[in-house]
């Protein structure tokens, strides 16, 4: 699923509510069954903050056997405590960037995982997954390439360059393949 135009909000009863602009689902509740958020919001988060998804998985550990409640259970937790407010643009834009809200929180300040679930920094370094992408956007392939020969959606090609170009503060795939040349450890086989 494409992460982009979508907004939050925590509803009175605790639950999300998920507006998708553009899409034929205008407001829906997020339930487990929403596998294509559920999933494309952990690869995103894991990614970006990791830590963040790491003190989810601990608060919510005793639910681990069951994969589809468990992940639910840390994506929504990750939304209400830092999209689920109410303000006047997108949770995520039309350039797939997250816009933390300010969330009233009865823990805040006594939650262990306040300032590190809630506000998280962002991971900044470029994953060994990115530089699988990096190397192969430096040997001139497409992203449809790309996906085919890492068995991989396009959507995580994307999204994967993207977060390359957020991490560099480049524009460009071209600025992308200068930092690979002058910063990388690669191995031109």
């Amino acid at each position: 699923m494409d992460l982009r135009n979508i907004e939050f909000t925590t509803i009175p009863s605790g639950d999300v509510e998920v507006r998708e602009k553009n899409t034929d689902k205008t407001i829906y509740e997020l339930k487990e069954s929403h596998r294509d958020l559920i999933e494309s919001f952990m690869e995103v988060w894991t990614e970006r903050y990791p830590q963040a998804v790491e003190n989810k998985r601990k608060r919510y550990l005793p639910y681990q056997k069951n994969k589809w409640h468990y992940e639910f259970l840390i994506v929504r937790g990750l939304i209400k405590c830092n999209l689920g407010g109410n303000d006047n643009r997108m949770d995520i834009d039309s350039e797939g960037n997250f816009h933390f809200e300010y969330t009233m929180c009865p823990l805040a300040g006594e939650c262990f995982e306040w300032k590190e679930s809630c506000e998280p920094k962002e991971n900044l370094e470029i994953s060994p997954a990115e530089e699988r992408v990096l190397k192969l956007i430096a040997k001139g392939k497409t992203v449809d390439e790309i996906a085919v020969i890492l068995c991989r959606s396009r959507f995580t090609i994307e999204n994967q360059t993207n977060n390359m170009l957020r991490k560099r503060g480049v524009h460009n795939n071209a600025a992308l393949v200068d930092y690979y040349h002058k910063h990388s450890t690669h191995s031109d086989e």
